[in-house]
């Protein structure tokens, strides 16, 4: 679509865009400064970050207020267990889907946008269908290359933390931990 005519070919006819831009399905590609917004925000873990998004639903009323948080999962590890290194990795793991999602809705704000500028905002149906990007494919300490997962050959943590800041990347087919699935 081009801004100066919308609808090229038949002007008076509805047009369809599907359009499709991966998040939050793994691999978590995204432009390194969108996930550096986020650097230092998930650090105290799966745990607390689990709790403040349950008092912000029943906050917000998207859960009833004597809704009770479920039980920890026994197959992912408490926060405070894990070493400071597999915490840091862990931590960027996640401050690169937070940015994935955010460079996500940008994108899908400035179509939006485009649709009110040409007019046809409200004559648009659009609906939004979502992998819940909460998936276990990462294993329980994430990993750099999801396929490493499907093979039963996961790297070591040593192995990921020489990448870290190669995560999100071209370089990488990365996923988060089971931890950060369980509190997605």
């Amino acid at each position: 679509l081009s801004r100066a005519a919308p609808k090229q070919a038949a002007r008076d006819k509805p047009f369809v865009l599907n359009l499709c831009p991966g998040a939050p399905h793994a691999p978590h590609h995204v432009p390194k400064e969108w996930a550096d917004r986020y650097r230092g925000r998930f650090d105290d873990g799966w745990d607390a970050y689990r709790e403040r998004t349950f008092a912000r639903q029943k906050e917000l009323g998207v859960v009833p207020a004597d809704a009770q948080l479920s039980p920890h999962d026994p197959d992912v590890p408490a926060w405070e267990s894990l070493s400071a290194e597999a915490r840091r990795l862990a931590a960027r793991m996640m401050e690169v889907y937070a940015g994935f999602l955010s460079h996500t809705d940008h994108h899908i704000g400035r179509l939006l946008d485009f649709l009110k500028e040409t007019g046809e905002f409200d004559n648009t149906l659009i609906m939004v269908v979502s992998d819940n990007g909460a998936s276990a494919e990462g294993g329980v300490t994430g990993t750099t290359n999801e396929l490493q997962f499907f093979n039963n050959a996961p790297e070591t943590l040593e192995e990921s933390l020489a990448r870290i800041e190669e995560i999100g990347g071209p370089t990488t087919f990365n996923h988060y931990p089971w931890g950060w699935t369980w509190a997605g």
